[in-house]
């Protein structure tokens, strides 16, 4: 709401990117944060024991959650992510029936994959395809790695800088 053009003239967004930023640059983003926000490390290591991660971290888990609430600083009756035994970017390298007599057929689309959709919500990612099939869209599902999203929201501007700069110089995002 404080974007400009407001009364206010205060783009709000954008002063809490830069307080936490310089927050990070002085060290005080909580390592337990850092970690939490590495996003393809956690989803790589949590999906081949998606079930006892999702048990473990499940905010009726009495016994684990407190534990977590102390050590981690989550608090106990917070929801957390599920993960999955399998990405969304392995589900979808499986065939979609693309539905021929649709008006769109013909078309192809890539759907890059989020860190989230691809490791915590597969089905999301899933049903976008399973619609853009519907509508006669064959589609490719690309996850080259997490965006930096996560880090950019705690301030590390410098690594978001470098995922960008990574990106480009592999083409990884031409059409």
């Amino acid at each position: 709401p404080y974007v400009p053009p407001h009364s206010f003239d205060l783009d709000f967004p954008h002063l809490m990117l830069r307080y936490r930023a310089v927050e990070f640059a002085k060290g005080n983003t909580p390592f337990i944060d850092r970690q939490f926000a590495e996003t393809d490390r956690n989803g790589k290591l949590a999906a081949p024991v998606a079930g006892l991660a999702n048990w473990a971290s499940a905010a009726t888990n009495t016994l684990t959650r407190p534990i977590m609430e102390s050590v981690l600083g989550v608090d106990r009756n917070a929801a957390l992510p599920k993960f999955h035994g399998k990405t969304f970017a392995a589900r979808a390298k499986g065939p979609v029936e693309i539905n021929r007599a649709a008006p769109a057929f013909g078309r192809k689309a890539a759907l890059y994959a989020t860190c989230f959709v691809n490791y915590n919500d597969p089905p999301v990612g899933m049903a976008a395809r399973a619609v853009l099939a519907k509508n006669g869209v064959e589609t490719r599902v690309e996850y080259p790695r997490c965006c930096g999203m996560p880090q950019l929201e705690q301030g590390d501007l410098l690594l978001r800088r470098r995922h960008a700069a990574g990106r480009s110089a592999r083409g990884g995002l031409r059409p």
